[in-house]
């Protein structure tokens, strides 16, 4: 049914089959297919040398005009842009929100789904955020700040829940801060660097980024937003998620592990400017595999070390497997840390990988 569906239907709808079998008889049974919302409109039947574009009139099939097919493409960009906008006002009104930055470096994360969801905000959906920490375990150098164990203190919002990650005595964020809107969008922003003295690898006046804790905030960071999004707001289907650094100093990448990489300048590279990415990605494949959120953690991290001139991090492959050989003494933490969150390890390396 799927090889029917991507032969005739463009462009290709997300469609869920489900097996349903009798209770007399498993060998028999029905099949369910489930079609989510589409935001791809209009979807067209191909056959042969002929494209149409069919709509549901009662009980009965109908087919398009052309002025309704110009119309349905029009709305499907209007609904692009709209997200975009969508996506740059979460963004702005999180880091509007954001206490000075100071020494600090910020991975500031926004998340958009095509298909708004829907959250009622009660007390009791605060209340139960209150206090939690996230979820993933965390080992040594490889941890964020949103894997340790600070306090999370939750209040209402306007349509949202904010979420201060640690409290300073003024009761603002001190480690990090959410923004998790009622129709599934969210931002978040986490440390991710620190201005260090002069002499640590770092000149005096540089924040030092490491760039294994880099790949580790941006993989918990979205992990919270897709469970947002798919949990808590029912929503489904793709999202965009851009992300990028904050910093008031120059940011330097440093290389955590550099005795174990195939870079050997070891004290890492200058950012220009401040580094950016944006994507679209699939909620429902990121909320249900881990791999698949490794994936997108991947290509997320890879493009803001491309913004210090590092094409790639070496830690995770292109199916999502973590490269324990690139975490040195702390491989073996690394390796529990991974079965832990059903991750595939591979014992490969970059520069092994290159040499064959």
């Amino acid at each position: 049914m799927q090889s029917v569906i991507v032969d005739r239907v463009v462009p290709r709808p997300s469609v869920r089959i489900h097996r349903v079998p009798t209770a007399a008889d498993d060998s028999k049974g029905y099949y369910l297919i489930e079609v989510p919302r589409s935001v791809h409109l209009p979807h067209a039947v191909r056959n042969n040398d002929w494209l149409a574009y069919p709509k549901r009139q009662g009980t009965m099939k109908a087919w398009l005009s052309e002025s309704e097919v110009a119309d349905a493409y029009r709305d499907r960009f209007a609904a692009a842009r709209t997200q975009v906008d969508r996506l740059s006002l979460v963004r702005s009104e999180g880091e509007a929100a954001l206490p000075p930055i100071g020494e600090w470096t910020s991975l500031s994360m926004a998340l958009v789904p095509t298909v708004p969801g829907e959250l009622p905000l009660t007390n009791q959906v605060v209340r139960g955020l209150r206090g939690k920490a996230a979820n993933a375990p965390t080992a040594g150098m490889t941890s964020s700040v949103l894997t340790e164990t600070f306090e999370w203190h939750a209040i209402a919002g306007f349509q949202r829940i904010v979420l201060h990650v640690g409290e300073d005595r003024e009761g603002r964020p001190e480690h990090g801060l959410l923004h998790l809107h009622t129709d599934g969008s969210s931002f978040i922003a986490a440390h991710v660097g620190l201005e260090l003295p002069d002499g640590l690898h770092t000149p005096s006046g540089m924040s030092r980024v490491g760039d294994a804790r880099l790949m580790w905030t941006v993989m918990a960071a979205l992990r919270m937003l897709v469970d947002h999004a798919v949990n808590r707001c029912g929503t489904s289907g793709d999202a965009v998620v851009e992300a990028t650094l904050l910093s008031d100093l120059p940011m330097q990448l440093g290389i955590d592990y550099g005795r174990f990489q195939s870079d050997t300048r070891g004290h890492g590279l200058a950012a220009n400017g401040a580094p950016m990415a944006q994507r679209t990605i699939n909620l429902d494949e990121c909320a249900a595999s881990e791999s698949d959120l490794a994936i997108v953690t991947r290509t997320l991290t890879n493009d803001l070390a491309q913004g210090f001139g590092v094409a790639e991090l070496p830690f995770l492959d292109d199916d999502g497997a973590v490269r324990v050989e690139h975490f040195g003494h702390e491989r073996r933490q690394v390796e529990e840390m991974a079965a832990n969150l059903g991750l595939a390890v591979s014992r490969e390396t970059t520069w092994s990988s290159r040499s064959r």
